[in-house]
């Protein structure tokens, strides 16, 4: 039977009969953390949720700049997050990381 339920090993809600999303690695400020997600653009947004969450939403209005790695694939992004019907992640592909904030 295929049912909607957090899976055991993931943490994320989905069918039982569909794969976990790959992990990625999105390091700020040389620190790895693994985020499952489908892209790299989508692994920036949930570290951009993550890092928000455990630090007082301190990236309402602010951003941040996040490397992240899959496979040997590097992409860079700018990452912040508005009060906006709630709180809205926003991430934007740079070409390298000129500093941690902006």
């Amino acid at each position: 039977m295929n049912n909607f339920k957090k899976c055991e090993n993931c943490h994320e809600w989905h069918w039982t009969n569909s794969e976990c999303n790959p992990e990625y690695l999105v390091y700020y400020e040389d620190e790895p953390n693994k985020m499952r997600a489908s892209t790299h653009e989508d692994a920036a947004l949930k570290f951009a949720e993550y890092y928000n969450n455990e630090n007082d939403y301190c990236l309402i209005n602010y951003n941040i700049e996040v490397k992240v790695e899959k496979d040997g694939v590097v992409k860079f992004f700018t990452v912040g997050a508005e009060p906006e019907y709630g709180v809205y992640y926003a991430a934007s592909e740079i070409e390298g990381i000129s500093s941690n904030c902006r």
